[in-house]
């Protein structure tokens, strides 16, 4: 499956943002999704996304990139992650890592 890189989206631009690092080791990028990604929720229902957004944090307190659902517009639909790796991946790997090529 694909995912198509739309834009970075500022970090001043974001709900919630005095809740994120204000520096240049955060990257946020949006992506439109070829397939939706299919998630299971707590309560047992499923939801899907066309859009996610995978952020990228690599300062001393944290390394990871997490994924989170989407609009059109790159506004975030829920601050719960849908995907999360750890350590100093690329936003690549994570992606392919979650069956996603970026394109």
């Amino acid at each position: 499956m694909k995912a198509k890189y739309i834009k970075t989206i500022s970090i001043n631009s974001l709900d919630h943002s005095s809740e994120l690092i204000h520096d240049d080791t955060t990257t946020q990028k949006l992506y439109e999704l070829e397939k939706p990604m299919i998630i299971s929720s707590f309560d047992g229902q499923y939801e899907s996304f066309d859009y996610i957004i995978a952020s990228k944090v690599d300062h001393a307190f944290a390394q990871e990139v997490m994924l989170f659902p989407a609009d059109a517009d790159g506004n975030i639909l829920d601050w719960l992650d849908i995907g999360c790796v750890k350590g100093t991946p690329t936003i690549e790997y994570v992606m392919k890592k979650y069956g996603y090529d970026v394109v």
